[in-house]
């Protein structure tokens, strides 16, 4: 995550734990009411925690991490398919006989068709994106319905694992109403450990720095196959060619989510 990022959201944090501990303070300086006030907002700000932070997630029904694999990773693309970077990646893939999982936007899925064909026939896992790329957590459940089966209509068969599709919300962000409709209908909700930030248009050696910092056993990558990235989507595909024999280089093994999953379950 790149330091401004870092700095904004750190300070709100710290914002919000201020103004918690301050009206907790007030509570027993002038009015037992205060206490109320403090105890509304530490449930807001864990529910917000929870909306945005795709890591966060108590009740344990979001993957972003790989458990009991040892010196391993996994790759995971969204926002695709794209004419150009979508072959480009899975040609590199193929070099190195890795599997990856494709979060595929239903929209686009509809338009290259013979790339998500593609997709399964390499071996890769393909899971669902939503249809049109909407953020879904302040959405109605009639629009979440719609963008999960229209996706679904287009991207099917999609790939199940133990009885279990893959979804992956756009940015990241979840509410409670998506969640139930997400487990009635058998998905998995997947995460990742680990975004390197490849839509804001940062050449491959800055890709490259940040995957490096966080390189440990058991990080799901999140990278981007899709085009709306600012600059230029080659980025990440030259970030692929050298990130790949660095991992190899250092012994780690490039899995799928597949037995984690398994595990989960």
């Amino acid at each position: 995550m790149p330091l401004k990022v870092r700095l904004k959201i750190s300070l709100i944090i710290l914002i919000f734990i201020a103004i918690i501990v301050t009206t907790f303070i007030l509570s027993i300086m002038i009015h037992p009411a205060f206490i109320l006030i403090s105890v509304v907002l530490l449930i807001t700000g864990l529910y917000l925690l929870y909306v945005y932070y795709p890591k966060f997630d108590p009740s344990g029904y979001t993957i972003y991490k790989l458990r009991g694999k040892g010196r391993c990773i996994a790759l995971t693309f969204d926002d695709g398919p794209d004419p150009v970077t979508t072959p480009e990646i899975l040609d590199i893939l193929k070099t190195y006989s890795i599997n990856a999982a494709f979060f595929c936007v239903g929209e686009r899925a509809e338009r290259y068709p013979e790339i998500i064909k593609r997709i399964r026939e390499d071996g890769h896992i393909l899971g669902n994106h939503g249809y049109s790329h909407t953020k879904l957590h302040n959405r109605s459940l009639r629009f979440i319905r719609d963008e999960i089966e229209k996706s679904e209509r287009v991207l099917n068969p999609l790939t199940e694992i133990n009885g279990y599709k893959l979804f992956r919300t756009p940015h990241g962000f979840k509410s409670l109403r998506l969640v139930r409709d997400l487990k009635k209908r058998n998905y998995i909700l997947v995460g990742w450990t680990r975004g390197i930030w490849d839509t804001d248009g940062s050449d491959a050696n800055t890709l490259l720095k940040r995957a490096e910092a966080y390189l440990r056993d058991g990080v799901i990558y999140l990278l981007h196959d899709g085009r709306d990235i600012v600059g230029s989507s080659t980025n990440t595909v030259e970030f692929l060619r050298k990130f790949i024999p660095i991992l190899h280089n250092r012994g780690y093994r490039i899995i799928t989510i597949t037995d984690t999953i398994e595990k989960k379950r």
